[in-house]
């Protein structure tokens, strides 16, 4: 689940997908795991691999609030 604020909802879902790629970067599959909350529209949670060039389509689902929901949906590598 992410939580963000109503003024800066562009530049925090950014920076949160910014914080997924950096920890694939850092090898720091744990990480980049726990921060995709639910699985895709095909039932896919994507686990850990050797990637030295993608694209990631995140979506962002609204729970409540300013809680939502976080997952790929799609990662074409490269």
């Amino acid at each position: 689940m992410v939580q963000l604020s109503l003024q800066n909802t562009e530049s925090e879902l950014k920076s949160y997908c910014q914080k997924w790629l950096s920890s694939l970067s850092q090898s720091s599959f744990e990480l980049a795991h726990s921060l995709v909350t639910v699985a895709n529209n095909y039932g896919v949670s994507w686990g850990e691999k050797e990637i030295t060039d993608l694209t990631v389509e995140f979506e962002f689902t609204p729970i409540k609030g300013n809680e939502f929901s976080a997952t790929i949906n799609d990662i074409h590598v490269m």
